[in-house]
């Protein structure tokens, strides 16, 4: 996927209601995603980098270095209305 393609995936996905939250590979998505998750989010995982970064990208437009990302988006799940442990606000 080039920049424009990915720029186009990440303007469909934040109009969804999706945040990106960062782009990394190895188990830190893993370990991330479940931290998420354990949050009550909903956590889409999108294969590359995608964003409209305007720093530096040298690393992210290395030869191959793409193809090894993943970018973590998240959003708040429909049915989320609070959490049910924190009887602070009741």
């Amino acid at each position: 996927m080039d920049a424009e393609q990915a720029a186009i995936r990440h303007r469909e996905l934040t109009e969804a209601g999706w945040v990106r939250r960062f782009t990394g590979e190895g188990p830190r998505v893993s370990e991330l995603s479940e931290t998420y998750e354990s949050l009550g989010m909903e956590v889409l995982l999108e294969p590359g980098v995608l964003g409209e970064e305007t720093g530096c990208r040298t690393c992210f437009d290395a030869e191959g270095y793409a193809e090894r990302c993943t970018t973590v988006y998240t959003r708040r799940c429909a049915e989320d209305t609070g959490r049910s442990d924190d009887d602070l606000f009741e």
